[in-house]
């Protein structure tokens, strides 16, 4: 899938690394694409879907789709996943959650994001309902008024993309949305903590899986309780078919509690990347704890570790450590420790570079009182953090800013935060 919204450069070198042998598009999109690429453009409105060339010849063990993700090169990768691995996800989705056609699932999310393609299938495999945003641009409020109005009951998309949502003061926001799929990054429970939600029947899903193993592979209820104690909330427990394993520098298993690597095996992992063979074997891994001789597991770059109770607590990001006078410093934990604060509603912690090329920490919030003074709210959050966290994990600059920019897939955008 190619979000239309993509630049024409971009879509331009989807096309061409893919080695797409057509495009089916509308009209209403074909001044964007370009006009001299090997890829034949089809007009959807044009497709003869009785034609012989349209019979289903696809087999589990066949690729499904390909998705783009950011690439560490500046070019964005493409991971390709099986049909037997959405099939498996459908299976555990649809049951899991009960979706019937009296569904009405909100596709808010980018066409291209992996997390979309599971809520195009599920209507369409339970004869329910599909809504789509009226308009290319991202609208909180307009967002809320669909929910109402439209009486949508499902909700799939990234947390930075539904907290705004739940600032809307339309009464009963909620009343009809029976599930919320929340996933592509941890959740904050403090921007869950609404009347919106608490008082609502709904329940929040927290969704963790690599695009590279078909979208999700475990998945965790929240509790009321866990959102208005703001307790931190695992990822949870795999779903059908699915391994997790949190291993050590030597990859092996880590016992419960200690921090590890994050591998996922079994029915979801993915083909690899598309014409990069090199990088599909550096992280597509032989599995030593499979009896399986082909079974793979997948390395994800993500940290987590083990809970008594079997569930799997998510850390954060293998490069998004850093070392500062020699010590290993996990910049989510700054992350939490910021979004404890009564003046902050958003926080993002990154690594940059002094003068000296020395590692320092950046610290950027947005503030829950726009009125409050920023100096004011900057030295108060400095003498705070300095009492919850040792001196080299306090950020050298606190930068207020007015929102958190996204990607279009709703994931925060950390390139796009200002210098």
């Amino acid at each position: 899938p190619i979000d239309p919204g993509y630049p024409t450069e971009r879509i331009e070198y989807m096309l061409e690394d893919s080695d797409a042998k057509a495009l089916i598009t509308s009209s209403a999109f074909m001044d964007i694409l370009p006009k001299d690429g090997s890829a034949v453009i089809i007009e959807a409105n044009r497709l003869n879907t009785t034609d012989t060339a349209f019979k289903n010849r696809s087999k589990q063990a066949q690729r499904i789709y390909t998705i783009y993700t950011s690439g560490s090169t500046g070019k964005p990768k493409a991971a390709s996943v099986y049909h037997k691995g959405e099939i498996n996800l459908l299976n555990w989705y649809i049951r899991d959650f009960n979706i019937t056609e009296s569904d009405k699932c909100y596709l808010i999310s980018s066409l291209s994001f992996d997390l979309t393609q599971k809520n195009i299938f599920a209507p369409l495999v339970t004869g329910g309902e599909l809504h789509l945003l009226d308009s290319d641009i991202y609208d909180p409020e307009i967002v809320a008024k669909h929910i109402k109005e439209r009486e949508i009951t499902l909700i799939n998309c990234a947390p930075s993309a539904f907290y705004p949502v739940l600032e809307s003061d339309i009464k009963g926001l909620l009343d009809s949305v029976r599930h919320i799929f929340l996933g592509g990054e941890a959740i904050k429970t403090s921007l869950l903590n609404r009347e919106a939600i608490l008082n609502s029947g709904a329940e929040v899903v927290n969704t963790y899986g690599p695009t590279e193993c078909t979208d999700v592979c475990c998945f965790y209820r929240l509790s009321r309780e866990d959102i208005s104690l703001q307790r931190a909330v695992p990822i949870g427990k795999a779903n059908d078919n699915a391994k997790l394993y949190i291993l050590d520098h030597q990859n092996k298993l880590a016992p419960i509690g200690a921090i590890g690597e994050i591998f996922v095996a079994g029915e979801g992992v993915g083909e690899g990347y598309l014409g990069r063979p090199e990088l599909t074997s550096s992280v597509f891994l032989p599995d030593p704890f499979s009896d399986e001789p082909d079974a793979r597991m997948y390395k994800t770059g993500d940290l987590g570790r083990y809970r008594a109770d079997g569930n799997i607590d998510y850390i954060g990001r293998t490069d998004f450590q850093i070392k500062i006078r020699g010590l290993r410093i996990e910049l989510g934990e700054i992350e939490s420790t910021l979004l404890r604060h009564a003046s902050v509603k958003e926080a993002v912690v990154i690594a940059a570079k002094d003068n000296n090329d020395n590692n320092i920490i950046v610290a950027y919030f947005v503030s829950a009182a726009s009125a409050t003074d920023s100096n004011e709210i900057k030295n108060r959050l400095r003498a705070d953090l300095a009492k919850d966290l040792p001196d080299y994990m306090v950020p050298s600059a606190l930068i207020e800013i007015d929102s958190v920019p996204l990607t279009p897939n709703g994931k925060i955008d950390r390139r796009a935060l200002p210098n």
